[in-house]
């Protein structure tokens, strides 16, 4: 599969566009009346560090080395595996920045993850209120966000 410089140049005009959208979303989600939020969004561009990392790999690694070259067996089982090391890492990410220093982050832990019940509608008698946000729930949402990465990032190919 030959790209022309035309090819080349488009895929690039097309990942600029789509990389600066999802990293400056963070930036127009996080204004309030006192400013911006420059805590919350330092957060989230940290969240999103593993999944550009699996855009890097794909597109400069995996997809012109094995792809390409017919090598497809070897191209979906390190895909598999680089979904999979991405979902836990992601998760991990996610926890580095919950242990930081106060002083660093103003911003409170995760919703989804934190303690205690949520602002929600009252609980009935003899309910629990829900506990923190299990791993798994949250590696399966890495695992699916890092599958559309790697998808679109082949499509776009």
């Amino acid at each position: 599969m030959q790209y022309s410089i035309r090819t080349k140049r488009g895929e690039s005009i097309i990942y600029i566009i789509l990389w600066l959208v999802i990293v400056l979303m963070p930036v127009f989600i996080s204004k309030t009346d006192s400013g911006l939020n420059w805590s919350r969004v330092q957060r989230e561009w940290f969240r999103l560090l593993p999944f550009a990392i699996v855009f890097l790999v794909h597109n400069y690694l995996l997809f012109p080395h094995f792809f390409i070259t017919n090598k497809r067996i070897l191209y979906f089982t390190t895909i598999i595996f680089l979904i999979l090391v991405a979902g836990l890492f992601a998760d991990f990410v996610g926890d580095i920045f919950d242990l930081m220093p106060s002083e660093t982050k103003r911003i409170p832990a995760d919703p989804m993850r934190m303690q205690g019940p949520p602002q929600g509608p009252p609980l009935r008698m003899g309910q629990e209120p829900p506990g923190p946000r299990p791993w798994h729930i949250t590696f399966i949402d890495n695992v699916l966000v890092s599958i559309l990465v790697v998808g679109f990032n082949a499509a776009i190919k």
